[in-house]
């Protein structure tokens, strides 16, 4: 992926929110949880927050079953959604862009593996 980096639109006057109870992870799905942290550690996606650093923004990881029953980690980011100033990105309805593709060509989808990790985060907030 490249482009400029992603500037997030955050209130200056929000004040913050941090959760410092987790949601627990069900047994079953605790290695396979924490092998992706310890992938995304790796990757330099996340970075692990040291015993005793004080936390401004901290969000609940949710933790629910894909369609292949493994577990995708989420994060409920409700708390910053209500300090974050939206902006409009207008495109066509999906139906509309499918109806779009010339007939008797070769359609695909490719996932983004990762992608989103890849985009570099601008260190100033607007509002």
């Amino acid at each position: 992926m490249s482009g400029p980096p992603i500037r997030l639109m955050v209130d200056p006057d929000a004040r913050p929110v941090a959760h410092h109870n987790p949601i627990p992870v069900p047994v079953h799905w605790q290695d396979d949880v924490k092998a992706g942290l310890d992938q995304d550690v790796r990757l330099g996606v996340i970075e692990p927050v040291p015993i005793g650093t004080p936390v401004t923004w901290c969000h609940k990881m949710v933790v629910c079953p894909k369609k292949s029953g493994k577990p995708r980690r989420t994060v409920d980011l409700q708390p910053l959604n209500r300090h974050a100033t939206r902006e409009t990105h207008h495109t066509q309805s999906p139906f509309h862009q499918a109806r779009k593709v010339p007939p008797h060509t070769r359609k695909t989808v490719f996932d983004a593996w990762n992608g989103y990790h890849s985009i570099a985060l601008d260190n100033k907030t607007v509002t």
